[in-house]
Parts: structure tokens; sequence; C-alpha cells
């Protein structure tokens, strides 16, 4: 009685088809990696012409410099008694500031004017959390730029100041643009203040873009 079983068993075990087990195991190995790929596949044509939004500043720029310090720098600076006109523009990672002074001032005076008003900025823009490198992540440069008259600029008595500080400067590199080593880029700065003070309507449309 207790040896049928066995036999019983035996036969089950027997009439087992392991090539066809075999098979079915193959297959089910090779239908996930497969079906991963082809997921894959799919999503990227899903997502094929939609536009992937973002910034290549996303890690860097932090703090990010706001509009409320923007127009407190304009405002201290416009201030000033010295001070005809002053405006600031602010595109990508550089702070550009233009402060239009006296007509009477004299480079000695100007160049006292920029150093004060580089103080004054960075009361509301701390040298080290705006502008300078933190390992790897990149910060805003700043252009302070100081003239008294553009109209002056063929005249003996114009005088145009600029400084300088990108993130990577301890200290600012202060020029006297008036008196110029290279007149070409004398001539693009000039340029660039004129179609800041004038944008053109396809400026205005790239700094909203950004």
């Amino acid at each position: 009685m207790t040896q049928k079983p066995k036999k019983q068993r035996n036969s089950r075990l027997k009439r087992v088809h392991w090539p066809l087990v075999v098979l079915i195991f193959g297959i089910i190995l090779l239908l996930i990696p497969t079906t991963l790929v082809g997921k894959l596949l799919y999503d990227a044509f899903i997502s094929t012409g939609q536009p992937i939004f973002g910034s290549r500043f996303d890690v860097d720029l932090n703090p990010a410099i706001t509009t409320e310090q923007l127009d407190e720098i304009t405002g201290v600076l416009s201030n000033h008694s010295s001070v005809d006109k002053a405006s600031v523009n602010l595109k990508s990672a550089t702070l550009r500031v233009t402060v239009d002074v006296n007509d009477d001032q004299t480079p000695e005076e100007i160049q006292e004017l920029v150093a004060g008003f580089y103080d004054q900025i960075l009361t509301i823009l701390d040298k080290g959390l705006y502008f300078t490198v933190v390992g790897s992540s990149k910060q805003y440069d700043l252009e302070l730029h100081v003239f008294n008259n553009l109209s002056f600029k063929n005249e003996e008595n114009y005088v145009y100041v600029m400084l300088n500080l990108n993130s990577t400067m301890e200290e600012p590199l202060i020029q006297l643009v008036s008196n110029p080593k290279n007149p070409e880029y004398v001539q693009e700065l000039y340029e660039r203040i004129a179609n800041q003070n004038n944008p053109t309507d396809d400026e205005d449309d790239e700094d909203e873009g950004e």
C-alpha cells in the first residue's frame, strides 16, 4: 500500500514536458528587457517635438537678484546730488548700472563717485553672495558705467569711467574709457549704452524670453 503513491508521483513527474518549461522561462527572460526598451522608445516618440523648459542658470545665480533690489539701486543712485540719471539693466548674468552725472564733473571727481556708487551697490547686493563664485556655481558680473555727458565724447572735458567686476575677481577693475587704449571697444560700449537707453522691440522680446 505504501508503494502505490510513490509510483503515482513518479508518473506525474515523467509527464512534465521540461523543454517546454525551459522555453517559456526563456521567453519571459527575453520579454523583460524588450518591454523596458520598448517603453523607452515609446516615451521618446511621444515627447518628440515638445519643448524642453529650463534655464542654463538653474544651478547658478543663487540667490537671484530681485526686481525690488534693482529698483532700490536705481533709487539710491538717482537721489545722489551729482547724478542726472541712473539706470539698471540685468541681462543673463550681468548687472549693468549706468550713471549720467553732472556735466562739470572732473575725472578725479567721477572716479571718486564711481567708488562711492560701487560701495552703495554692495550695501544692497552683498559681494560675497552675488558677485563671488562659490565652487562651480556661476554668480553675477557687475558693470558700472559713469560719465558726465555722452554728447561730450569728442571734447576735452568728456569723462567716462567704467568699473568691471566678474565673479572670479577679488577687486574690481576701473578704466578711464574716455582715454581709451582700444577705441573699437569703447565705440562698442557707446552703442551698448545707447541700446540700453533706447531698446528696440527685438531686444525687449529677447529679455522677456529669458
